[in-house]
């Protein structure tokens, strides 16, 4: 929640009325997630979730701990966004 509360705190100080994740930033997350994802058993292909796409590709899930995904959202780093 803070997270998306920063992002409009920035949109409402600078004027903008659109934010949206730079292609570039969401490419880098999704490479990094999958890898991550190997460790896990949602990263076995034969796992069979409902998870998975048509590919067998889990993007849903977070692949790390609730501390790890509390601690990487705990600032916002505004390089990663497009304000317009």
């Amino acid at each position: 929640m803070h997270f998306i509360i920063r992002l409009l705190k920035k949109m409402q100080k600078q004027g903008s009325t659109f934010v949206a994740v730079k292609s570039s930033s969401e490419r880098e997350y999704m490479e990094r997630a999958a890898k991550e994802m190997l460790s896990t058993v949602y990263g076995r292909h034969d796992c069979g979730s409902w998870f998975a796409d048509a590919r067998g590709v889990v993007t849903e899930l977070y692949p790390k701990t609730a501390i790890s995904y509390w601690r990487r959202t705990r600032r916002v780093n505004f390089s990663h966004f497009d304000f317009k």
